[in-house]
Formats: structure tokens, sequence, C-alpha cells
């Protein structure tokens, strides 16, 4: 190929280019619209599912005692199936034992103790077969929550979920909001408060 036959090519590439650039610039008035609409939907759909997650609870569901209960899954960690349980000598009954959770000791709480529930059955022990435990976090404390059986991950729409009676918020500090489900009252517990509390720190020279 000569100089001028290189020059040629050159120019028709350019003229090509050129000539799609102009055409992707001439984009009709309808497809204009159709593209804002769409961008705009989009975008309208991105803002909706934020307000309404921010407008929602999400809480793991679960059973204990016959009672219904929920957990805000921000502190779940994992649904655990233990197998031993080791009573601690020398402990409140609040705390069931302890379990090998993935290599390290992990301490198990007795929920029907701790939310003075009627009927409270024994401390689970080693030969009490296969239980789950939710295992829960706030601020680098972990525990396990012992619990009969689990329900469903729920969305609780926040401006449903209601104050219990006064009463029971003064029985049960664990318990100050719940939920009306269809089939029974859904009472959340909060995590900080449970977490924190002085009855369930265990003394490693016990």
């Amino acid at each position: 190929m000569n100089r001028g036959e290189s020059q040629d090519s050159l120019k028709k590439a350019v003229s090509k280019l050129q000539q799609t650039s102009t055409n992707i610039r001439q984009i009709s008035e309808h497809e204009k619209k159709r593209l804002f609409d769409e961008r705009a939907f989009n975008l309208r759909q991105k803002k909706g599912r934020i307000a309404e997650e921010k407008e929602q609870l999400k809480v793991i569901s679960f059973y204990v005692n016959g009672e219904f209960f929920g957990i805000d899954v921000q502190y779940l960690q994992e649904v655990y199936e233990a197998g031993k349980v080791t009573k601690i000598p020398c402990t409140p009954p609040v705390l069931a034992g302890l379990i090998n959770y993935r290599g390290r000791v992990l301490t198990i709480v007795h929920l029907p103790i701790l939310l003075d529930l009627q009927d409270v059955p024994e401390r689970p022990g080693a030969d009490a077969g296969v239980q789950k435990v939710l295992v829960v976090e706030c601020d680098g404390l972990s525990l396990g929550l012992g619990i009969d059986k689990l329900d469903h991950l729920l969305k609780l729409p926040l401006k449903e979920i209601q104050p219990v009676s006064s009463f029971f918020r003064d029985k049960n500090k664990f318990i100050q909001s719940g939920f009306q489900m269809d089939a029974q009252p859904l009472l959340i517990i909060q995590a900080e408060a449970l977490l924190n509390d002085a009855r369930l720190t265990v003394i490693e020279d016990v």
C-alpha cells in the first residue's frame, strides 16, 4: 500500500468515526424521553427500597417454652446446632453451660430463666441432645441463646411495633416492645440489654 492509499484509508476511518459520533448525538426526542423515564424509574425504585428498609426491623423469630420471640438480625452471627453442653459449677441457673463453638468456648444462656417464663425446665446438660442455639454478638461479647424451635426471618414495619404494657416492661427489662402476628404476639428481645446483663458474666477462675 502506497502513501496515497494509506492516507485515503485513514480519512475513511476518521469519516466513519465522525459519522458514528453524529448518529449517537442525533438520538430522537422519543428515544431520549424513553431513556430518561427508564433512568428515573430505576432511581425511584432504588430510593423506594432504601426507604422501605429503613422503615423495617428485621428479626429472626423463634419459640421458647411455647412463647414467640424475635431478635434483631444485626446481632445474629449464626444459627448453630450444639451437642454437648458442659455445666459450670457455682454459676447462676441462668447460665446453661458451655459448648465448643468452632474451636472456641461459648457460653449458653438458659432463656426461660433469663426471660422469667413460667414452667421453667431444667438447664440442658450433656445428655440433652442436639439443641438449636442463636449465636449473638454485641460490642465484642458473644453468647449462645438456647431455643426450642426456629421460626422465620421476618421484616416488621416499624410503625406497627408497639410497646408492651408497663406491667410487662417492669417485670422483664429485656422485652420492651412487640408485634401482633396473626397467631400470637411476637415479643422482641432487646439484644444489647440481654448481652450486658451482669448475671451472664462468667468468672474465668470458676
